[in-house]
């Protein structure tokens, strides 16, 4: 029995030696020289990226959204102060896209696309908060707290003028802003939007199916380097 345990521990050393070369990334001409078969380098090809991308963190939109509503908060609120500021974030945003498909492939886990019609109920809620709140502060702010109007419109102006014409400048931005955000709410109606939907169901069915598929590979490889890669 003492034997039979140390050979048994001995198996599970050189089982998880191979495991340890294998996760280092054994180079194929190494394997070729002890007559590894087609199969194991297949494996040993298909093996080190499935294992880099099981192992990657899953990606999370929360913190993009969280870096586009700052943005968008502060250009919205106090644009008025440095108008070349937009013209600035959008250069950023340019680059940044560019910049989030290249970490999306080199240092996440590929995210599962999925079709939605918005960005959702909450984030929706505070762009549209920022937005409402954009408006008000930028009429307050060039018409109340700086000399803009007094200087280069109304030099006769008084403070009270200043505050009405601030008032009814958000009262008619307001207005005109919440009457194109209706009229665009509902462009499509429902029948169209189903009739648009339903050709892609069954590419989102078969491309779920086939991604929890490959993962499923992937684990059993990460569990075990000698199953076979099946295509």
């Amino acid at each position: 029995e003492a034997a039979g345990g140390g050979g048994g521990g001995s198996g599970a050393d050189g089982k998880e030696g191979d495991m340890t070369r294998l996760l280092a990334g054994i180079d194929l001409e190494q394997a070729g020289a002890r007559g590894a078969g087609a199969e194991d380098v297949s494996v040993i090809e298909t093996f080190s990226p499935a294992r880099d991308e099981i192992l990657a963190d899953q990606p999370t939109a929360a913190v993009e959204f969280v870096e586009v509503m700052i943005q968008f908060g502060l250009i919205t609120m106090f644009g008025a102060v440095w108008p070349l500021a937009a013209l600035l974030a959008f250069i950023n945003n340019f680059f940044e896209i560019r910049l989030d498909i290249w970490k999306f492939c080199n240092f996440v886990r590929r995210p599962l696309g999925e079709k939605a019609p918005n960005i959702g109920i909450f984030w929706s809620v505070v762009f549209e908060l920022f937005a409402v709140m954009g408006i008000t502060n930028h009429c307050f702010l060039c018409c109340v707290a700086s000399d803009t109007m007094k200087e280069y419109f109304f030099p006769s102006i008084s403070p009270l003028q200043r505050g009405f014409a601030a008032f009814a400048a958000e009262n008619v931005l307001l207005l005109t802003y919440f009457c194109i955000r209706v009229s665009n709410s509902n462009k499509d109606v429902d029948w169209i939007k189903a009739k648009k939907r339903e050709p892609l169901r069954f590419i989102r069915d078969a491309y779920r199916a086939g991604h929890a598929l490959r993962e499923r590979r992937y684990r059993m490889l990460l569990h075990n380097p000698a199953t076979p890669f099946l295509r």
